[in-house]
């Protein structure tokens, strides 16, 4: 099992480190058209008279004084990140394969546990009660291969952003969202954190639901992980945000889990970070159930 377990992180890694390599070789993209930027930012400054033709979304003095005052600047970390994200093996992963990279391992080893006669073993040792917390422990710890990725992200953006992690340039030259400032506020980037963490202890929680019924076929039960999981976002999204919508006036983009990863949409995180947690702490408690009955658990494992 370790062999096998071994092999595909393998395999993961060196895909990661073929894309790090491609966007660290590529330029940034966006950056080709800075010289037009400099030039219709010193023709508008310079026509006062004449600022009137030029369309108010694009141009104002202060955008072209900040375009001007910084046009030596470096982009931002926040651009460097939104491309590298886009980049290779990450473009498949975030954020729509996020949850089969954590259910491949989770799922196999999880499996071939309940499938065994471990519980029996464990439970003349201690009580069932630990072991329903040592099963989502083990559940839980196959989310850090994705918090790695994370974190090769961030620090490989930082170095090729050249540690520049304001965005103000980059956002008044139209190449990121307004929602980038957010992270101007380090209380933000806490959340932004959080949520993610938030959101991939579901996806554990999801496979350890799937797992409660069917562990005999690793291949159905890592399916139907597949299945559940994105009828979770979808239902998240499209049931959740409608009910939202109309009872709150709060559109669906603002609590939309498929933007966890970019907050592209996202203007409010504490709201963000309030939902999360509430589906998170809903899906605890769907585990906590469905894991009550120990002669249950006990004979499906021998099933």
């Amino acid at each position: 099992m370790k062999k096998r377990i071994r092999i595909y992180y393998i395999v993961l890694a060196i895909l990661c480190l073929v894309s790090t390599i491609i966007f660290l070789c590529k330029n940034v993209s966006g950056y080709n058209d800075y010289k037009y930027e400099i030039n219709e930012c010193n023709k508008y400054l310079s026509l006062e008279v004449k600022q009137s033709n030029y369309d108010t979304n694009d141009y104002d003095i202060e955008r072209c004084k900040y375009i001007l005052n910084d046009k030596e600047k470096p982009y931002s970390f926040f651009l460097a990140f939104d491309q590298f994200i886009e980049t290779g093996i990450f473009k498949f992963i975030f954020p729509f394969f996020v949850s089969i990279i954590i259910f491949i391992p989770l799922v196999y080893k999880l499996s071939l546990e309940l499938d065994s006669n471990y519980i029996k073993y464990y439970l003349l040792r201690k009580k069932y009660k630990s072991y329903v917390f040592d099963l989502i422990k083990k559940a839980y710890k196959n989310i850090f291969v994705i918090l790695l990725m994370l974190s090769l992200l961030i620090i490989v953006s930082l170095i090729k952003s050249n540690f520049n992690i304001s965005p103000r340039l980059d956002i008044y030259l139209l190449y990121l969202s307004q929602e980038a400032l957010l992270f101007e506020n380090p209380i933000n980037c806490v959340i932004y954190v959080v949520i993610i963490i938030l959101n991939l202890l579901i996806y554990a929680n999801i496979a350890l639901m799937v797992l409660r019924n069917n562990h005999k076929n690793y291949l159905i039960s890592l399916t139907e992980c597949f299945l559940v999981t994105y009828m979770y976002l979808c239902f998240t999204f499209i049931v959740i945000g409608v009910l939202v919508d109309k009872c709150f006036g709060i559109i669906s983009e603002q609590i939309n889990l498929f933007e966890i990863f970019t907050w592209h949409g996202i203007t409010n995180p504490i709201l963000f970070l309030i939902v999360n947690t509430i589906y998170y702490i809903i899906s605890l408690v769907i585990v906590l159930l469905m894991y009550k009955n120990k002669e249950k658990i006990i004979m499906k494992c021998e099933g």
